[in-house]
């Protein structure tokens, strides 16, 4: 009876550590689709600081979180995260747009025109 219990026991550790592990992965749907811009930058900056994450996801994320900035107004930070994104996806012609409006709004036409 004490081996059954124990057995049980373990096997409950194991899924709630699963559960845990799945639980604080993170969510590139969250950071594309969340709609406010605070819960969107969190989960975007868990993508973001995550060095297993793959290039592309990192890229992803740094434009969604750009994006976000730059809807709070945010440009130099936005500007931070598009040349981020650069960074790992060069040429990116997303990057480069968003990191163009937000010098426009910065009222750096030159930089903005050298993006588009």
């Amino acid at each position: 009876m004490k081996l059954i219990v124990s057995l049980a026991a373990i096997a409950t550790c194991l899924s709630l550590n699963a559960a845990m592990g799945q639980a604080a992965a993170p969510d590139l749907k969250g950071c594309e689709s969340l709609k406010d811009q605070n819960d969107r930058i969190n989960a975007c900056t868990g993508i973001v600081e995550d060095a297993a994450g793959a290039p592309e996801d990192r890229a992803k994320a740094l434009l969604n979180r750009g994006q976000a900035y730059q809807a709070k107004g945010e440009n130099d930070r936005a500007i931070l995260d598009f040349d981020q994104a650069l960074r790992l996806a060069p040429g990116s012609a997303e990057a480069l747009l968003y990191r163009g409006l937000s010098y426009s709004n910065k009222l750096d036409q030159d930089s903005a025109i050298q993006d588009y």
